[in-house]
């Protein structure tokens, strides 16, 4: 293993409730949670109200070392079979603790679900199925469906039904975009290669899940589903929106995306360049018109450098087209 999952190893993590099956199911579902036992009750109803007869388990690891707290006596009066509670001996921080619940995990499988987000009736039994079906499949990412707590309430919440799914296998190039997986929730994939690349990287903060993503996609096959909701993502309470954190996805995603223009197979790595130059302009835009007043965009473009001129908006225009053909050639609908 490397640096980020060894970084802790001396700090334990205690089973304070439950216990495993002499049976291995083929899916965990592991929920990384601290101090926040009003969403976590929700989140893990939704995780026990399955409709699969698939065995599962379901790992809680609180990072905290508090004796009878607030999430042990939770855990303890839902009484489930299903869950084991661990307690971290000492705070393994954000990513730390998402490192542990890899390592927690005994199954082939490993679906990641936030203490705030919740997972639908059909999730375990529509993975399975995908499982089954897509035996090129490592990880399995059906696109969530998006609330504002602050706007909608768990009761508002309505799922149109769909005529077909689009499935897409998710190549390294298309990373370049940002926005190809929105976080880790209801994303389901193998360990072992979740291991062998050495988990999640603090120093990414706040867009280690993104860089895991990406490393995840040089190892194995990520398939993208749509217009197919099976989890839901909700902020509002979260840390994604305060402005250092906002402005901080903004500089780590340029970081990681030079990363990926060093690593990619590609002859014209200017044209890529001038790609990112752009992208990075309109996506600071995006998020002004979201979050105004929160970002010095006249500081980021001295500090990223992102003066560009025609022919980088002209190489933007090429490379978009590149990535569109590659998608259409990748993307496939399935109709229910």
């Amino acid at each position: 293993m490397g640096k980020n999952i060894e970084k802790y190893k001396e700090i334990e993590s205690e089973l304070v409730f439950g216990k495993y099956s002499e049976e291995v199911p083929k899916v965990s579902i592991v929920i990384p949670t601290y101090n926040r036992d009003h969403l976590l009750k929700e989140a893990l109803a939704s995780a026990l109200n399955q409709d699969s007869f698939e065995p599962y388990e379901i790992i809680v690891v609180e990072d905290s070392p508090e004796k009878n707290s607030k999430i042990e006596k939770l855990i303890e009066e839902i009484n489930s079979p299903k869950i084991m509670l661990y307690k971290n001996k000492k705070n393994l921080g954000l990513f730390g603790n998402w490192n542990r619940c890899l390592e927690l995990a005994r199954t082939e499988w490993v679906c990641m679900l936030h203490d705030d987000d919740i997972l639908f009736p059909n999730y375990i039994s529509t993975i399975s199925r995908t499982i089954k079906e897509n035996k090129a499949a490592d990880f399995i990412f059906y696109k969530p469906l998006v609330i504002d707590l602050r706007e909608k309430s768990l009761d508002e919440v309505y799922i149109e039904p769909q005529k077909s799914i689009e499935k897409k296998k998710v190549l390294s190039q298309f990373f370049m975009r940002g926005d190809e997986l929105t976080g880790i929730v209801g994303i389901c994939f193998k360990r072992s290669i979740a291991l062998k690349i050495d988990g999640f990287q603090e120093e990414m903060y706040p867009s280690s899940d993104w860089e895991f993503f990406y490393k995840y996609s040089k190892e194995g096959e990520i398939y993208k589903y749509e217009n197919y909701p099976i989890a839901l993502y909700r902020f509002g309470e979260n840390e994604s929106l305060k402005p250092k954190t906002i402005e901080g996805f903004v500089y780590k995603d340029f970081e990681i995306k030079r990363y990926i223009i060093e690593d990619l197979d590609f002859k014209y790595k200017s044209v890529v360049k001038s790609y990112l130059k752009v992208m990075t302009l309109k996506h600071i835009d995006t998020l002004e018109r979201k979050h105004s007043g929160i970002l010095d965009k006249r500081q980021i473009v001295e500090d990223l450098d992102l003066s560009y001129n025609f022919f980088d908006k002209l190489n933007y225009r090429v490379y978009k087209m590149y990535l569109a053909i590659l998608e259409a050639r990748n993307r496939w609908k399935i109709h229910l």
